[in-house]
C-alpha cells in the first residue's frame, strides 16, 4: 500500500509538468504528410489535426505554411506527429506533440475504429485520439523570459461573406449527417467531432471540414496548395 502511494506521488508531478510544458507553447507545426500514408493530407488527416488544435487555441501551421520568423526559431513551436498502430481488424492512432529536439511533450490516448473504409476509420480514430487533449484545458502561459509579441496573423484570407446559392438539408446518420440537395441526393457526408460547430466533411474527392462561424456554415478544404473556404446554407435538424 505504501509503495502504491509513493508511485502515485511520483507520477502526479510528472503529469503536471507535461501539462505545464504544453501551456508554455503557443504554436504547433503539422506535417503536410504523416509517415503511414503515401500522399500529402491523405484522408484529410493533416488538415483535421490542424483544425482541431486551432479550435483548442493554438496557432497552427502546416509545414508549407510556416512563417519565416518561426522557421528561424524552430524551438518556439511544438511538432505534431500521428502514429498508426492498427491491424486488419482495427485502426489505432495516437497523436504526439514533440519539441524541437523530438522529445515527447505529450501523447494522446489511442483512438480506435473498426470501420473497414480507411477514409472513415482513419478519421474516426484520429478524432478520438485528438479528443483526449481536451482534458488538458490548454491555456497559453508564456515563459517569464519570453518577450511579448503580437499574435501571428493568418496568411489565409477571410472567407467570403455571401451565402451559397444552394440550400442543403442535413439528415442524421450513425456517425453524423448527410447533406441532401433539393432533389434529395447526398452531396456531402459529415462525421461528428467533439464540437457541435465542426464536422469532418467528405464531398466527392474533396475532404475538409464543415465549420460554423459568423452565423454561417463554411466548407473548408485544400485544393492543391490553395486553401478554400466556401459558405453554404445548411438546415440542421432540431
Amino acid at each position: 500500500m505504501r509503495n502504491s502511494y509513493l508511485i502515485i506521488c511520483f507520477l502526479l508531478p510528472l503529469a503536471l509538468i507535461a501539462q505545464k510544458s504544453i501551456n508554455n507553447y503557443q504554436k504547433i507545426i503539422v506535417p503536410n504528410k504523416f509517415n503511414f500514408v503515401k500522399k500529402e493530407n491523405q484522408y484529410n488527416l493533416n488538415v483535421l489535426t490542424k483544425l482541431f488544435f486551432e479550435k483548442s487555441g493554438f496557432q497552427v501551421y502546416l509545414n508549407s505554411e510556416v512563417p519565416s520568423e518561426l522557421a528561424a526559431n524552430p524551438c518556439d513551436a511544438m511538432y505534431a506527429s500521428v502514429v498508426e498502430k492498427g491491424n486488419f481488424m482495427k485502426t489505432k492512432m495516437q497523436v504526439f506533440l514533440l519539441d524541437c529536439k523530438k522529445d515527447t511533450i505529450y501523447k494522446s490516448d489511442v483512438g480506435t475504429s473498426k470501420e473497414k473504409d480507411f477514409n472513415v476509420s482513419y478519421n474516426l480514430a484520429l478524432r478520438q485520439a485528438l479528443n483526449s487533449f481536451e482534458k488538458l484545458n490548454y491555456h497559453y502561459e508564456p515563459k517569464e523570459n519570453e518577450l511579448t509579441t503580437d499574435n501571428a496573423t493568418s496568411t489565409i484570407s477571410e472567407p467570403k461573406k455571401q451565402l451559397s446559392e444552394h440550400l442543403y438539408t442535413a439528415r442524421a446518420t450513425a456517425n453524423g449527417y448527410e447533406l441532401l440537395d433539393t432533389e434529395k441526393k447526398v452531396v456531402m457526408k459529415l462525421l461528428k467531432t467533439s464540437r457541435v460547430d465542426m464536422f469532418t466533411a467528405l464531398k466527392s474527392s474533396q475532404q475538409g471540414a464543415l465549420i460554423f462561424k459568423e452565423n454561417t456554415w463554411f466548407f473548408e478544404y485544400y485544393q492543391g496548395e490553395n486553401f478554400v473556404s466556401e459558405p453554404i446554407d445548411v438546415v440542421m435538424p432540431n
